[in-house]
């Protein structure tokens, strides 16, 4: 285990070498009243949106389990709703990612509504494509905010949140890091029918235990971005 003060300085000199977020991308988003919402995407290492994803998913998937707890009595019952929900990744710690993944070779973002984050992004480049040997990133985590997936609690609040994600880091990485267009990754299995949807393909020789590799194509990709 480090000491205390080793980990200090890891902190400190991360402080030190940080980079304020950028705003990559601005606009308007509608919640599931139809109501209008300013959006801002950040793209940058931001500890601070790292411990708001934390606190504010980590309270909500609470209640979700304690709804599972409350509503449905067996064990059975409790586990096959646990199940069904979009919960997969509720053991993740976004500031311990942060803790560990820093460099130049990986961009955050962040999509925040009235500075609460609705979605977040982790990705690592360059990745050599499993179709042509080209340089395109790899997303190494992305997730949108428990309360805009379906859940037992109440209706998604804002859809498209790790669509918008996707392009959004897709054309910063295009524009900033001159990669070929596309991207891969390795897809929770409750995430497996979005990424076949919007037109990625599955390489059964890159699978990761029970996560299954996932890569866009540049035609692919070129649709994709162009999709509404």
């Amino acid at each position: 285990m480090k000491k205390i003060s080793d980990i200090r300085n890891i902190l400190q000199n991360k402080i030190k070498n940080n980079v304020a977020p950028n705003i990559i991308e601005s606009g308007v988003i509608k919640d599931n009243k139809g109501d209008d919402f300013q959006y801002e995407i950040l793209e940058g290492w931001d500890i601070v949106n790292a411990q708001l994803c934390d606190e504010n998913w980590g309270k909500y998937n609470l209640n979700i389990l304690d709804y599972i707890v409350t509503n449905f009595k067996s064990e059975d019952e409790q586990n096959e709703q646990v199940s069904s929900s979009q919960l997969e990744d509720i053991h993740w710690s976004w500031f311990n990612k942060h803790h560990h993944y820093y460099d130049n070779q990986y961009n955050w973002c962040f999509l925040l509504v009235d500075g609460i984050p609705q979605g977040a992004c982790l990705i690592y480049h360059p990745k050599i494509s499993i179709d042509n040997q080209s340089n395109i990133f790899y997303v190494e985590y992305i997730a949108s905010a428990p309360w805009n997936r379906p859940n037992l609690l109440a209706p998604p609040r804002f859809r498209g949140i790790g669509t918008k994600l996707l392009k959004s880091i897709s054309k910063y990485s295009l524009d900033n890091h001159q990669l070929t267009q596309g991207f891969s990754l390795l897809a929770l299995s409750k995430a497996e029918g979005y990424y076949q949807k919007i037109g990625m393909t599955h390489f059964a020789v890159r699978d990761e235990d029970t996560m299954k590799y996932f890569e866009m194509f540049s035609q692919e990709h070129q649709v994709f971005m162009e999709g509404a």
